[in-house]
């Protein structure tokens, strides 16, 4: 009998880890060390590109209502004008 593993058992089988989401955020004002706090406070947020006031970040989550909720929680505790999902999918 052949030996099963883990490996072999799950070869070809591709494995849910949540979502990601590209994260256009329009802050009101920012300084370095303003969005330096804000990316150091959320791993689960990434900086993937910068303007001046806008920034497009990568959120991750484990479905598309825990990446509205870490919208959310950016226009509460930042000064910020928008926060928009870009895009979504899984990763």
């Amino acid at each position: 009998m052949a030996n099963l593993s883990l490996d072999k058992l799950s070869t070809g089988i591709a494995f849910f880890d949540g979502y990601c989401a590209e994260v256009e955020v329009e802050f009101n004002s920012s300084t370095h060390s303003e969005i330096a706090d804000f990316l150091d406070k959320y791993d689960s947020v990434q900086l993937v590109s910068a303007w001046t006031n806008t920034f497009l970040m990568k959120v991750y989550g484990s479905g598309r209502k825990e990446v509205e909720q870490i919208c959310a929680i950016i226009q509460e505790e930042y000064n910020v004008l928008s926060a928009e999902i870009v895009s979504l999918s899984e990763v």
